[in-house]
Protein backbone atom coordinates (compact mmCIF):
# COMPACT_ATOMS: atom_id res chain seq x y z
CA UNK A 1 0.00 0.00 0.00
CA UNK A 2 2.74 2.45 0.98
CA UNK A 3 4.72 1.49 -2.14
CA UNK A 4 1.65 2.31 -4.30
CA UNK A 5 1.40 5.69 -2.59
CA UNK A 6 5.08 6.42 -3.32
CA UNK A 7 4.60 5.42 -6.97
CA UNK A 8 1.63 7.78 -7.24
CA UNK A 9 3.61 10.63 -5.66
CA UNK A 10 6.52 10.02 -8.03
CA UNK A 11 4.23 9.94 -11.07
CA UNK A 12 2.41 13.03 -9.85
CA UNK A 13 5.68 14.92 -9.45
CA UNK A 14 7.07 13.82 -12.80
CA UNK A 15 3.97 14.76 -14.76
CA UNK A 16 2.70 17.65 -12.65
CA UNK A 17 -0.62 15.78 -12.88
CA UNK A 18 -1.53 16.71 -9.35
CA UNK A 19 -0.94 20.43 -9.79
CA UNK A 20 -3.78 22.72 -8.86
CA UNK A 21 -6.27 23.84 -11.52
CA UNK A 22 -5.96 27.46 -12.53
CA UNK A 23 -8.73 29.90 -13.49
CA UNK A 24 -7.69 32.75 -15.81
CA UNK A 25 -8.83 36.03 -14.30
CA UNK A 26 -8.24 38.26 -17.34
CA UNK A 27 -11.00 38.45 -19.93
CA UNK A 28 -9.78 38.01 -23.50
CA UNK A 29 -10.36 41.18 -25.55
CA UNK A 30 -9.91 40.74 -29.34
CA UNK A 31 -9.30 44.49 -29.73
CA UNK A 32 -6.07 44.07 -27.71
CA UNK A 33 -4.57 41.75 -30.33
CA UNK A 34 -6.24 42.86 -33.58
CA UNK A 35 -2.93 44.48 -34.62
CA UNK A 36 -1.38 41.01 -34.90
CA UNK A 37 -3.52 40.12 -37.91
CA UNK A 38 -2.02 42.86 -40.06
CA UNK A 39 0.68 41.94 -42.59
CA UNK A 40 4.17 43.09 -41.72
CA UNK A 41 7.81 42.89 -42.66
CA UNK A 42 9.29 41.43 -39.47
CA UNK A 43 10.56 37.91 -38.80
CA UNK A 44 11.00 35.90 -35.62
CA UNK A 45 13.37 32.95 -35.96
CA UNK A 46 15.26 30.74 -33.58
CA UNK A 47 15.71 27.37 -31.94
CA UNK A 48 14.08 25.46 -29.09
CA UNK A 49 16.05 22.91 -27.10
CA UNK A 50 16.65 21.53 -23.62
CA UNK A 51 19.58 19.68 -22.14
CA UNK A 52 19.03 16.31 -20.42
CA UNK A 53 20.49 15.56 -17.01
CA UNK A 54 23.13 13.54 -18.85
CA UNK A 55 24.09 16.54 -20.99
CA UNK A 56 22.44 15.47 -24.26
CA UNK A 57 20.54 18.12 -26.24
CA UNK A 58 16.89 17.50 -27.15
CA UNK A 59 15.13 19.77 -29.65
CA UNK A 60 11.56 20.52 -30.60
CA UNK A 61 12.07 18.71 -33.94
CA UNK A 62 8.66 18.09 -35.55
CA UNK A 63 6.73 19.83 -32.78
CA UNK A 64 4.66 22.98 -33.11
CA UNK A 65 5.95 26.40 -32.20
CA UNK A 66 3.18 28.85 -31.37
CA UNK A 67 3.30 32.63 -31.54
CA UNK A 68 0.78 34.60 -29.47
CA UNK A 69 0.36 38.39 -29.64
CA UNK A 70 1.04 39.98 -26.26
CA UNK A 71 -2.00 41.20 -24.33
CA UNK A 72 -3.17 41.18 -20.72
CA UNK A 73 -4.77 37.77 -21.38
CA UNK A 74 -1.68 36.16 -22.96
CA UNK A 75 0.55 37.70 -20.30
CA UNK A 76 -1.48 35.90 -17.64
CA UNK A 77 -1.07 32.66 -19.60
CA UNK A 78 2.69 33.34 -19.81
CA UNK A 79 2.74 33.49 -16.00
CA UNK A 80 0.84 30.17 -15.86
CA UNK A 81 3.61 28.61 -17.99
CA UNK A 82 6.20 30.03 -15.60
CA UNK A 83 4.35 28.37 -12.70
CA UNK A 84 4.23 25.11 -14.67
CA UNK A 85 8.03 25.06 -14.65
CA UNK A 86 7.93 24.99 -10.84
CA UNK A 87 5.06 22.44 -10.88
CA UNK A 88 2.66 24.82 -9.13
CA UNK A 89 0.17 24.72 -12.02
CA UNK A 90 -0.13 22.45 -15.06
CA UNK A 91 -1.20 24.28 -18.22
CA UNK A 92 -3.65 21.52 -19.19
CA UNK A 93 -5.50 22.29 -15.94
CA UNK A 94 -6.31 25.88 -16.94
CA UNK A 95 -10.06 25.52 -16.84
CA UNK A 96 -11.39 28.59 -18.64
CA UNK A 97 -9.17 29.28 -21.66
CA UNK A 98 -11.00 31.43 -24.21
CA UNK A 99 -11.13 29.60 -27.57
CA UNK A 100 -11.46 32.95 -29.38
CA UNK A 101 -7.87 33.76 -28.39
CA UNK A 102 -6.67 30.84 -30.52
CA UNK A 103 -7.83 32.68 -33.66
CA UNK A 104 -4.92 35.10 -33.14
CA UNK A 105 -2.13 32.56 -32.71
CA UNK A 106 0.32 31.63 -35.45
CA UNK A 107 1.91 28.20 -35.77
CA UNK A 108 4.91 26.64 -37.42
CA UNK A 109 6.94 23.48 -36.81
CA UNK A 110 10.51 22.97 -35.73
CA UNK A 111 12.80 21.38 -38.27
CA UNK A 112 15.08 18.47 -37.41
CA UNK A 113 17.64 20.79 -35.77
CA UNK A 114 15.01 22.53 -33.61
CA UNK A 115 14.91 25.68 -35.77
CA UNK A 116 11.77 27.64 -36.60
CA UNK A 117 10.71 30.96 -38.16
CA UNK A 118 7.67 33.21 -38.53
CA UNK A 119 7.63 35.68 -41.44
CA UNK A 120 5.51 38.70 -42.44
CA UNK A 121 4.83 39.78 -38.85
CA UNK A 122 3.68 43.26 -37.86
CA UNK A 123 5.61 45.32 -35.32
CA UNK A 124 4.67 44.32 -31.79
CA UNK A 125 5.21 42.24 -28.70
CA UNK A 126 4.73 38.48 -28.81
CA UNK A 127 5.07 35.30 -26.78
CA UNK A 128 6.75 32.29 -28.41
CA UNK A 129 6.00 28.79 -27.06
CA UNK A 130 7.44 25.38 -27.95
CA UNK A 131 7.36 21.91 -26.41
CA UNK A 132 10.54 19.92 -26.08
CA UNK A 133 9.75 16.48 -24.66
CA UNK A 134 11.36 13.06 -24.54
CA UNK A 135 11.11 9.92 -22.46
CA UNK A 136 13.74 8.78 -19.98
CA UNK A 137 14.07 5.78 -17.71
CA UNK A 138 12.85 6.45 -14.21
CA UNK A 139 14.11 4.35 -11.31
CA UNK A 140 11.66 1.50 -11.04
CA UNK A 141 8.85 3.23 -12.91
CA UNK A 142 9.71 2.53 -16.57
CA UNK A 143 9.78 5.51 -18.91
CA UNK A 144 8.65 8.94 -17.82
CA UNK A 145 8.22 12.13 -19.85
CA UNK A 146 10.93 14.74 -19.48
CA UNK A 147 11.22 18.33 -20.70
CA UNK A 148 8.16 20.46 -21.24
CA UNK A 149 6.96 23.76 -22.62
CA UNK A 150 9.29 26.69 -23.10
CA UNK A 151 7.68 30.12 -23.40
CA UNK A 152 9.41 33.48 -23.85
CA UNK A 153 8.57 37.06 -24.89
CA UNK A 154 9.81 38.57 -28.16
CA UNK A 155 9.52 41.95 -29.89
CA UNK A 156 9.42 42.65 -33.61
CA UNK A 157 10.47 45.76 -35.52
CA UNK A 158 9.69 46.56 -39.15
CA UNK A 159 12.12 45.04 -41.67
CA UNK A 160 14.10 43.29 -38.93
CA UNK A 161 14.74 39.71 -37.88
CA UNK A 162 14.44 38.89 -34.18
CA UNK A 163 16.30 35.82 -32.92
CA UNK A 164 14.73 33.82 -30.09
CA UNK A 165 16.44 30.96 -28.27
CA UNK A 166 13.96 28.89 -26.27
CA UNK A 167 15.69 26.96 -23.48
CA UNK A 168 15.98 26.97 -19.69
Amino acid sequence: MFRSFLAAVAACSALAACASPYTIKTVFNPADVAWSQQPGTATIYGQAFLRTRGGDVRTCAGNKVILFPKSAYTTEIYHVYQQEITHEVHYSKVINRDPEALVYKRETRCDVSGSFHFDNLPVGDWYVAARVVWEARSSGYGLSPQGGTIFTPAHTNANEKTEVILTR
